[in-house]
């Protein structure tokens, strides 16, 4: 409950920023570090819309090399021709190749969640797709 909530006073401004500027610093050094081992890595930004996902990837992403990475959004409504492919299609087109990071503004279980908070999706095909997105990432994990 937000009766539960847990205030703390905020680190200062500056503070954050030096943190930020470690943190950017790993991230590029990891990412050269990916790019030899080949390793596809995605990064996976969820959360409501207008929350600032965007700005967030736009921060993270400064300091990595522009030709190991690519941000990938997705619409919130699959086009036509989407919804005639299995429902994971748009995301599969979409995973990065060895060697490099892929952003995500936003994924799978973005869909999942509005499908049931609007009410458009059946309960037998919220079990589906997420079976489905557990299938996907196991086999997205078990192979690199």
């Amino acid at each position: 409950m937000l009766t539960d909530f847990v205030k703390s006073i905020p680190p200062e401004k500056e503070t954050m920023k030096a943190e930020l500027a470690v943190e950017r610093e790993k991230l590029a050094n990891a990412s050269m570090k990916i790019k030899v081992a080949k390793l596809p890595v995605m990064v996976i930004f969820e959360g409501w819309g207008s929350a600032g996902k965007g700005s967030v990837i736009a921060s993270v992403i400064k300091n990595i090399d522009p030709r190991f990475f690519e941000v990938a959004t997705t619409n919130a409504e699959p086009t036509e021709e989407e919804k005639r492919k299995p429902f994971l299609y748009r995301y599969f087109i979409e995973i990065p190749e060895a060697g490099k990071f892929k952003f995500f503004d936003t994924c799978w279980m973005q869909e999942v969640t509005d499908g049931v908070i609007d009410g458009t999706l059946s309960d037998k095909d919220y079990e589906r797709r997420i079976n489905s997105i557990n299938t996907t990432e196991r086999q997205l994990t078990d192979n690199g």
